[in-house]
This record gives structure tokens, sequence and C-alpha cells, in this order.
């Protein structure tokens, strides 16, 4: 895939999708088989879809379980706070 191509093809799926599909779990439905098609294609920028619709973000965390969780077992998702010694925390990195 070609350099950023996959954010392009990502958000225009994915506005196309909340336009006609109002039923949120159809668009997550959707979305999950389009992220597992995408990664087979190589698609490295996931993360800038994030944010776009929240069933994609639903999707992409049925399609890729671990991909909110930091290293240290937070969920970002769900703004789980990081844990001691993360090298996420700031307070942390001077210890």
């Amino acid at each position: 895939m070609g350099w950023a191509g996959g954010t392009y093809i990502a958000t225009a799926v994915i506005d196309a999708a909340v336009e006609h599909v109002p039923d949120q779990e159809s668009r997550t439905a959707f979305y999950v088989e389009f992220i597992r098609a995408m990664r087979r294609a190589d698609w490295d920028t996931v993360d800038e879809a994030i944010g776009r619709d929240e069933a994609f973000d639903d999707a992409l965390e049925r399609a890729e379980p671990d991909w909110f969780l930091c290293e240290c077992g937070a969920n970002l998702r769900k703004e789980e706070p990081h844990k001691k010694g993360c090298w996420q925390l700031e307070d942390d990195a001077t210890d």
C-alpha cells in the first residue's frame, strides 16, 4: 500500500459508512472485516482513523484487542490510568 494510502481509503470508507449505515452495530461488524482486509494489505496507519467513528473504534478493539492497551496493561480507550512504573508517566521517569 502506498505511503498514507490506507488513511485515505479508511477515512473515505468511514465517512461513507457513517452517512449510509445508520446502525452503529452494523457499521462495527462491517469495520471488523474492513480492518482485517486492510491489515492483510499492510495497512500501518490504523491510528490515523481512530476517533472518526465510535463504531470503527469498537471494531478495531474487536479485530485487534491489544490495540488500545499500553505496555503497562492500561486500556487507553477506557481512559484507565497508567500503572506505576509505566514509561508513559512523566512522574516516574525520574524514579
